[in-house]
């Protein structure tokens, strides 16, 4: 009996110290796919976002609104300016005739978000026209759709935002992979002296 004790404890015990498991969790989006953008004269499309979890961005979403003509390199900058900086921290891909909601899947771990950064997810095509990815215009949404960012355009050698005149922002979703948190140091205390308890109970019992 005594060893079936002292095993359970030792069990919880073990339980308690581990840290508690992260998990994938959708952090910053954008929903809404009312409208459409399309590339032309082989541009490129950025929709800048600020991190609200501190973590690892494993993978993220882009709303296609047509089937795409050809595949698109992803990849995750800096921010400068307002604008896609030198910075890449990580690149995937998109393949030919994706549509609707696509996931970009990235290396784990390989790119870290610190909340409160500003980073953009910039789109570049494989061809030279006919890809058109899913808006919300502020027009349509009454304000701001997304206003930790703002979805932009690349042309004539320059980024600039899809409009002067009302926002625009691309339908995204970023996932975070958030590290794993230990558990109070109360918890493994209790879970200590309730072994000791038991130890303590143990050799008091009683003989018969």
């Amino acid at each position: 009996m005594g060893r079936s004790v002292v095993g359970s404890v030792a069990v919880v015990l073990l339980l308690a110290i581990s840290p508690a498991s992260a998990g994938l969790v959708l952090d910053q989006h954008q929903d809404i796919a009312f409208g459409k953008w399309g590339i032309t004269n082989s541009g490129k499309f950025a929709q800048t976002f600020t991190a609200g979890l501190s973590g690892s961005l494993d993978q993220i979403e882009v709303h296609a609104a047509d089937k795409l003509p050809g595949s698109v390199d992803v990849s995750i900058t800096d921010v400068s300016g307002g604008y896609p900086g030198s910075t890449t921290f990580g690149t995937g891909s998109i393949a030919k005739d994706a549509l609707g909601w696509t996931t970009v899947f990235f290396p784990p771990s390989s790119i870290v978000m610190s909340a409160g950064t500003m980073y953009a997810i910039v789109l570049t095509p494989t061809t030279s026209s006919g890809y058109f990815f899913s808006t919300e215009s502020g027009a349509h949404f009454g304000g701001d759709p997304y206003a930790y960012g703002q979805g932009l355009k690349y042309a004539s050698g320059s980024w600039a935002p899809l409009s002067t005149t009302t926002y625009y922002d691309f339908a995204f979703k970023t996932y975070v992979e958030t590290s794993p948190t230990p558990l109070p140091g109360a918890a493994v205390l209790g879970v200590l002296g309730l072994g000791f308890s038991g130890g303590l109970l143990r050799r008091r019992r009683p003989t018969a």
